[in-house]
């Protein structure tokens, strides 16, 4: 199961076990060309090794590396990438392969994944030597499956003077989009070893707790970055800190907090979904048609606040911004179904119907914050701070912050808060609407299960 915010919530109120709480995530934005970078010793083992990392994918196509260890060269790479659909590990040394594993078993969930690789060629049984999970499943199954020799020993990993990379690989380029958390290197045995584990149900997998993973014997080699004041700092107790190229920064968006960022596959309009990046916390058009989107979070109930800016166009800046409701779409500028928008001449459009001259118009670098009260049915806007006035919230509907950005001009970023938020309102993430959410069956889980009708 992957681990998003339903599970999340499920978890949370199940009352699990020492369920954990993740509090930072890296992100990479391959717009920067960021990535970390850590210079290998000779290392503790040459044929057995641990890996993983918590991922949230936030890219389409393309080869997005998420790990390269490399002599600067394709001859000599360790390497893992995600091509979109499933994981590939590959391993060539003196320019011949090692381990080569492509699953044919995709990730298309948006959400967070735990991936492993434990890998110990000393095995008797091929198949042994190269274990690569996720979400605590083995993939059993795969479109090329090429399984380490016995006794195989590294080429790049471990061999002095070579690169470990987080975000890049090995030659430059094929940047990884997205978010990794809790990342753990054991340089040893990896028998034994997972840095997650199930909540008490047996239903959820979650992360272990940060003093769990530092009580591992992590090797000459080994790390453990839990993002807690930065990416880039071991937290292992072994001092293998990593050097922060072009400045990966970290995220409050973790396995165990999820914010609600631009959904790449929702449709609110035009039948053309939001060209993301920056995380996905940033949407343009798909170039020629005005393009709708939104959170990847909705909700029923309860106060929440998100900042939008228009942080970049090729034009006149033309956009609203606001709350969807699930049913809302729009086509050649009209909008049918419920939404809340105000328009960047002040404009203000209603459950489809537009009224100019509603407030103050906003322009390129703005912050307008939205605060949607779902249960008093109102939703206020504020430009850089000012209230610009509030609007009606239709009843009975799930409501997404976004908006529209006009065709092939305007890229709209969901912001930091920067101003403060009023009383009783909360930012949009899973945290906050799991403590807005009243239960009253004795079983919680009953609200996370699945019904086939």
């Amino acid at each position: 199961l992957m681990f998003q915010n339903n599970l999340l919530m499920g978890a949370a109120s199940a009352g699990g076990a020492g369920l954990v709480s993740v509090e930072n995530s890296a992100l990479y934005v391959p717009a920067n060309s960021e990535y970390l970078s850590y210079t290998e010793q000779a290392g503790t083992s040459t044929n057995k090794q641990y890996i993983s990392f918590w991922m949230y994918f936030a890219g389409s196509g393309g080869t997005n590396f998420i790990f390269s260890c490399d002599d600067g060269s394709n001859t000599n790479r360790f390497q893992m990438y995600f091509p979109g659909t499933g994981i590939t590990f590959l391993d060539v040394k003196a320019g011949s392969v090692q381990c080569y594993l492509i699953s044919n078993q995709p990730l298309r969930d948006i959400g967070w994944y735990h991936v492993e690789l434990l890998i110990d060629t000393t095995q008797a049984v091929a198949f042994n030597r190269n274990i690569l999970k996720v979400n605590n499943v083995r993939r059993t199954t795969f479109d090329t499956e090429t399984n380490y020799g016995l006794n195989n020993t590294f080429g790049p990993l471990g061999s002095a003077g070579n690169t470990f990379k987080w975000g890049r690989s090995a030659t430059g380029g094929d940047y990884f989009p997205g978010y990794l958390a809790e990342s753990v290197r054991i340089d040893g045995d990896p028998a034994g070893i997972s840095t997650g584990e199930y909540d008490e149900t047996g239903l959820y997998w979650t992360p272990k707790s940060s003093t769990d993973i530092k009580a591992l014997t992590f090797g000459t080699n080994g790390f453990y970055l839990d993002n807690t004041t930065n990416a880039q700092t071991d937290a292992s107790g072994e001092g293998n800190n990593f050097t922060n190229n072009n400045s990966v920064v970290t995220s409050t968006h973790t396995p165990t907090n999820i914010s609600g960022l631009i959904n790449p596959l929702a449709i609110f309009g035009r039948n053309s979904t939001p060209i993301t990046s920056n995380g996905n916390l940033s949407w343009t058009s798909d170039g020629g048609n005005r393009t709708s989107a939104g959170t990847t979070l909705g909700v029923t109930t309860g106060k929440y606040s998100v900042e939008l800016v228009v942080t970049a166009t090729s034009g006149t800046i033309g956009c609203e911004l606001g709350v969807l409701a699930e049913n809302s779409n729009e086509s050649g500028g009209t909008y049918t179904g419920n939404q809340c928008v105000y328009d960047y001449t002040g404009a203000k459009v209603v459950d489809g119907t537009y009224t100019g001259g509603w407030a103050a118009s906003y322009a390129l670098g703005d912050t307008i914050r939205v605060e949607l009260d779902v249960d008093g049915s109102t939703v206020e806007f504020f430009k850089n701070g000012a209230s610009q006035g509030s609007l009606p919230l239709a009843s009975g509907h799930a409501w997404f912050f976004g908006g529209r950005a006009h065709a092939g001009t305007d890229k709209v970023t969901m912001e930091s808060q920067t101003h403060t938020l009023s009383t009783g309102f909360a930012y949009l993430n899973t945290t906050n609407i799991a403590a807005n959410t009243t239960r009253t069956a004795s079983d919680t889980n009953k609200y996370f299960q699945t019904v086939l009708y």
